[in-house]
């Protein structure tokens, strides 16, 4: 009997090594799952489908001005993908009178206005959407 189990707990006979097996199974197992959900998220960001804001899939708004008077330039922190400049630019078409394009490479958005829009508001809907506004200025 005793030597039966000394077999089945191993080569030291106190079930150390067994132990240690079930616990790197255990641990490389967790792994594995974290590694898997961690590269589905990537894909995802890499898609557009979500990401560093997790914004989701949010489309893209086009709005139209018919008499643009005035136009200002707002320049932003924090924007990383096209879900942060979608965001950005839906929260700026909000505003009545109001539509912005945005540009990810110089971190600005070019907002174009019927009516004066005081710039407060202008700043309250970045921030809105999650981002900063550094500078506002006239185009």
């Amino acid at each position: 009997m005793r030597r039966t189990l000394r077999a089945l707990s191993g080569a030291g006979g106190t079930g150390e090594e067994a132990n240690q097996t079930m616990g790197n199974a255990v641990i490389i197992g967790i792994l594995i799952i974290v590694g898997f959900f961690a590269l589905r998220s990537a894909l995802k960001h890499f898609k557009g489908e979500g990401g560093c804001c997790d914004a989701g899939s949010v489309p893209k708004q086009k709005k139209k001005i018919q008499d643009a008077r005035f136009c200002r330039v707002i320049q932003i922190e924090g924007m990383h993908c096209e879900n942060c400049r979608n965001s950005v630019e839906k929260a700026i078409n909000e505003l009545e009178g109001a539509a912005a394009r945005v540009d990810l490479k110089k971190n600005t958005a070019q907002v174009v206005m019927e009516k004066e829009i005081p710039d407060e508001l202008l700043i309250r809907a970045v921030e809105k959407a999650g981002f900063q506004v550094k500078s506002i200025r006239p185009a």
